[in-house]
């Protein structure tokens, strides 16, 4: 199913000043700087003119939105402060859409007990979320703006996909994207571009881990209390998980609540609660980055999940790249065919990639942080393919395929070698479900 969602401005916005750019290409604190990637500056690949870009895709969290915990535990609302969101999508959506109905129904029965101070809800897109996707879109615009003119002119040429949240966060975000990507002057501007989604039950853009019990013990098993609490002690952060976390049992994936909580006050430019230090956020900003590597460094952890989502990004890529060689249509599916794909997601869906792609731990990605596929053939002999990956603007190193001599630094692999080197992680439906132990449906 698809919600047709036209294009907005984000009008009468005081806060542009406020616009938290993508976060860090890698971590530098905390860790043995010897072992982070390194980084290339992308005008550093306009050497290689012999390659001709041929497709890409984008993957981005959504932009910054409000908090999903509280942290001001001793206020009955949790908020202090006034948060800003743009309308939904009563005025957004085509009301022929046939989700219409059930998106709002859920929608309804989620407000009154996440409703915040302000007009949002908690996970919420905010104002300066949607400025923020507009100009990540704008910025990648003035450096894809000559592909988009060549090979984006119809809708059959851009396929858009967001994950399926209640609070719209990735659609919205992904609406905004496009409003900058496709600048003022395309002709798709004006048009209105389908976004794909899925149902919960069937979404591969993020770790499963309430329907996947292997996974969900493998993460159990990494974040026993004990561990966290030894390890979160060493950054100096356990204090404040104990003060803000109100459950009797820990939540694999607090701290990183947390953090993403701490992100949407320090991101443009609030005070956090008072009971909360700058100097415990920025500790936590450190742990979660070893945390959340540590969570998902791991074969099988990886393949649970990122699998079914990398496997369909290999695919993808394999058989379009075949297509620019045979120079023929397309009877294969929409993201396939297109030259570009935008796909709206989270940190769990960046994470485990970079993770799977380097081994290497990385800054947790903050709001619209974003990795680009960029797809290569040389020039007079489509048969020869490359691959480029940028996370946050920089080009993203694969260290096992950096002694190949044509990456000389600048992070192009051979398509053939960066598929083999994906390809361990990735895993059909078929595979997924029996390495998960459960039939579809069973929970």
């Amino acid at each position: 199913p698809s919600s047709f969602v036209p294009f907005a401005i984000v009008q009468n916005r005081q806060d542009d000043h406020l616009f938290s750019t993508p976060a860090m290409t890698n971590y530098q604190g905390g860790m043995n700087s010897d072992s982070m990637p390194r980084v290339t500056r992308i005008s550093e690949f306009q050497s290689l003119t012999n390659l001709h870009l041929q497709k890409l895709i984008i993957i981005c969290r959504h932009g910054h939105r409000t908090g999903r915990i509280r942290l001001n535990i001793e206020d009955a609302t949790g908020e202090p402060i006034q948060w800003n969101c743009p309308s939904l999508f009563h005025e957004e959506i085509d009301q022929d859409d046939s989700q219409q109905h059930n998106i709002m129904s859920a929608y309804e029965s989620f407000y009154e007990s996440t409703h915040l101070n302000g007009n949002c809800l908690r996970g919420q897109l905010t104002a300066s979320g949607a400025l923020q996707c507009k100009t990540l879109g704008s910025w990648m615009n003035q450096y894809y703006e000559p592909f988009l003119n060549a090979h984006v002119r119809e809708l059959d040429d851009i396929y858009c996909r967001a994950s399926d949240v209640v609070t719209r966060r990735t659609e919205e975000s992904l609406k905004y994207f496009l409003g900058g990507f496709l600048g003022d002057k395309h002709p798709l501007k004006k048009c209105r571009i389908p976004i794909a989604l899925r149902e919960a039950t069937l979404e591969n853009l993020y770790p499963n881990f309430t329907r996947c019990r292997r996974l969900s013990k493998i993460i159990a098993q990494k974040s026993d209390l004990r561990w966290v609490e030894r390890e979160a002690k060493k950054y100096g952060v356990w204090n404040l998980i104990e003060r803000i976390n109100t459950s009797e049992t820990l939540n694999p994936l607090f701290p990183l609540s947390v953090l993403n909580t701490l992100r949407s006050y320090t991101d443009i430019g609030l005070e956090l609660p008072s009971h909360i230090l700058e100097e415990e956020a920025q500790q936590l900003e450190e742990f979660c980055s070893a945390y959340s590597h540590h969570l998902f460094d791991d074969e099988v952890g990886l393949q649970l999940s990122i699998g079914r989502f990398l496997n369909e990004l290999l695919e993808n890529m394999e058989s379009s790249t075949h297509l620019f060689h045979q120079q023929q249509a397309s009877a294969l599916n929409s993201a396939t065919r297109a030259r570009c794909n935008v796909i709206l997601a989270h940190d769990t869906t960046i994470l485990p990639l970079i993770t799977a792609f380097t081994h290497q731990p990385y800054l947790h990605p903050n709001f619209a942080s974003n990795l680009v596929f960029e797809l290569y053939t040389e020039k007079g002999d489509t048969s020869k393919r490359y691959i480029r990956i940028l996370y946050d603007g920089s080009p993203l190193c694969i260290p096992q395929l950096d002694d190949d001599e044509l990456a000389q630094g600048l992070c192009v692999y051979r398509f053939e070698d960066f598929k083999k080197h994906a390809a361990p992680y990735a895993l059909t439906n078929t595979e997924y479900f029996e390495m998960c132990r459960y039939e579809p449906g069973s929970i």
